[in-house]
C-alpha cells in the first residue's frame, strides 16, 4: 500500500517542481512586497514593518496549526523540559534579530541585493557537514564552491556610481548579520525537532514570530504609536505575513514528496536568482552588468554545494531544506544508513573488543610467568641461604668440639702439672733430711 502511495505521488514529479518554484516565489515575493509595499512606498521604520509583518505572519502560522497537525511527529530523542525552554528562546531570539536586520537592510538597499546576501550565507552548512563527514576532498571542494558564492556576493554588492554615504555598507553589513541568523535557524530548530517534535517546534516558531511583532509593537508605542496604520498597509502587511510565513511551510512538504529533496534544493539554492527576478518584475530594480555576473556565480555555485552536499555520509536532514517533514522514502533510506552504520560500529567495536581481550589475556599471562620466575629466583635463592646457613652452622659445631677437646686438654695438663708439683713437695722434706 504504501509502495503504490509512493508510486502515485512520483507519478507527478513536474507539480512537485511547479510547488517548489511557487515556495520560492511566495518567499521573494512576500521580502519584495515588504520592500515595496511596507517600507518604501509608505517609508515604515524598522519596527513599525516588523510589527505588522511579525503579527500578522504568527497569528497565521497559528492559525495553520489549528487546522495542521502534521503525521508521525514522534521526537528523535527526548529533550528535558528546561533544555526545551533555552532552545525555544534561541529560536525566538533568532527569528527577532533576523527580521530586524533583513528589514534594516531593505531600508537601505534594494531587495535584490539584500535577497542575494540573504540567501547565499546558509552555504555554510553544508560546508561544515562536509568538513565533519570526514571527507577532505567533497570539503575542499564544498568550499571552493561556498568561495565562489561569496565572490558572487562581492560582485553583486557593486554599485554603479559613488556611494552616498555609509547607508549602503550599513545595508550590505545588517544583510550579511540576517543571512547569518538564518543560517543559525536551520540547525537551532533542527535540534529542536529531533528532541521535541515537529509540531511542538512548529508552536515555537509561530509563537516565537508572533511574540517579535508584540514586542516591536510596543517599541513603535513608545517612539509615536500607530497613527500610521490604514486599511491598505494593514492588507498589504497580512498579504506580505502570508507570503512570506504561511504558504511557503504549505507548499514545502508535498513540493519535496513530489519533487524529491534533491529538485528541491536547486530551487532553494536558487532563491537569489529568483529575488533577482522578482525585483526586475515588481520592484522595477536594475543591476548593471557585474551584478548580473554575481547573482550567475552566486545561482551555480549554490546549486553545487546543494547536489554535493547530498551525498555527505551524515545525510540527518537535507542541508538548506527548511523545516518540513521529510519524505517516507527519504526517511526509510535515513534509517537504513544510521541502522547501516550501527551494525559497522557494533562490527568494529567487536573486533576491537575481541584484540583487547587477546591483548589481556597475553599481557596477564606475561605477569604471571615473570612472577613465577620471580618466585622460583627468590626461592633458589632462599635455598642457597640455608645450604651456605647450614654449612657455617657445621663449621661452628667443628670449631666448638675443637675447642672443646683443647679445653679438656689443657685441664688435664694443668691437673698433670699440678700432680707433677704435688710430688716434688713431697719429695723435698726427705731431701733436706
Amino acid at each position: 500500500m504504501t509502495t503504490n502511495k509512493n508510486s502515485e505521488r512520483r507519478r507527478y514529479p513536474w507539480l512537485g517542481v511547479a510547488l517548489g518554484g511557487a515556495d520560492r516565489l511566495s518567499s521573494a515575493s512576500g521580502k519584495a512586497l515588504l520592500d515595496n509595499r511596507l517600507i518604501g512606498a509608505n517609508g515604515l521604520q524598522v519596527q513599525q514593518a516588523t510589527a505588522l509583518e511579525a503579527t500578522f505572519g504568527g497569528l497565521l502560522l497559528l492559525l495553520r496549526l489549528v487546522f495542521w497537525r502534521g503525521g508521525d511527529d514522534r521526537p528523535a530523542a527526548g529533550m528535558p523540559a528546561r533544555s526545551r525552554r533555552i532552545w525555544s528562546l534561541m529560536t525566538f531570539g533568532v527569528i527577532g534579530m533576523d527580521k530586524a536586520l533583513l528589514f534594516a537592510a531593505l531600508s537601505f538597499i534594494p531587495f535584490s541585493v539584500t535577497g542575494g546576501i540573504y540567501y547565499t550565507v546558509p552555504l555554510l552548512i553544508p560546508v561544515i557537514a562536509g568538513f565533519r563527514s570526514g571527507s577532505r576532498g567533497r570539503a575542499a571542494l564544498l568550499t571552493l564552491f561556498a568561495a565562489a558564492a561569496a565572490v558572487g556576493v562581492v560582485l553583486l554588492v557593486q554599485r554603479d556610481g559613488p556611494a552616498a554615504g555609509s547607508g549602503y555598507l550599513l545595508g550590505v553589513t545588517c544583510a550579511l548579520g540576517a543571512g547569518v541568523l538564518r543560517t543559525l535557524y536551520l540547525p537551532v530548530t533542527d535540534r529542536l525537532i529531533q528532541g521535541a517534535g515537529r509540531f511542538y517546534t512548529e508552536k515555537v516558531i509561530a509563537w516565537s514570530t508572533l511574540s517579535v511583532g508584540v514586542i516591536a509593537g510596543g517599541i513603535v508605542m513608545l517612539t509615536g504609536g500607530f497613527a500610521f496604520l490604514s486599511w491598505p498597509i494593514v492588507l498589504w502587511a497580512l498579504l506580505v505575513g502570508l507570503l512570506n510565513n504561511t504558504l511557503p511551510r504549505i507548499i514545502q512538504m508535498p513540493a519535496r514528496e513530489l519533487a524529491g529533496d534533491a529538485v528541491y534544493a536547486v530551487f532553494l539554492t536558487a532563491s537569489p536568482l529568483i529575488a533577482t527576478l522578482v525585483g526586475l518584475a515588481f520592484l522595477d530594480t536594475r543591476l548593471i552588468p557585474i551584478q548580473w555576473a554575481g547573482v550567475i556565480v552566486i545561482t551555480v555555485a549554490a546549486a553545487a554545494v546543494a547536489q554535493m552536499s547530498f551525498s555527505l555520509r551524515d545525510r540527518s536532514h537535507a542541508p538548506l531544506i527548511e523545516l518540513s517533514s521529510a519524505t517516507p522514502e527519504a526517511v526509510l533510506q535515513h534509517a537504513l544508513d544510521e541502522r547501516g552504520k550501527i551494525l559497522e560500529t557494533l562490527e568494529r567495536l567487536t573486533q576491537e573488543y575481541g584484540d583487547c581481550e587477546k591483548a589481556v589475556a597475553l599481557a596477564e599471562r606475561k605477569v604471571a610467568e615473570a612472577r613465577l620466575a620471580k618466585a622460583r629466583a627468590d626461592a633458589r635463592k632462599a635455598e642457597a641461604t640455608a645450604v651456605k646457613t647450614r654449612t657455617e652452622a657445621e663449621k661452628a659445631a667443628a670449631q666448638a668440639e675443637t675447642a672443646a677437646a683443647q679445653k679438656n686438654a689443657a685441664e688435664a695438663a694443668v691437673r698433670t702439672a699440678e700432680e707433677g708439683v704435688r710430688l716434688a713437695q713431697e719429695k723435698a722434706p726427705t731431701t733436706s733430711s
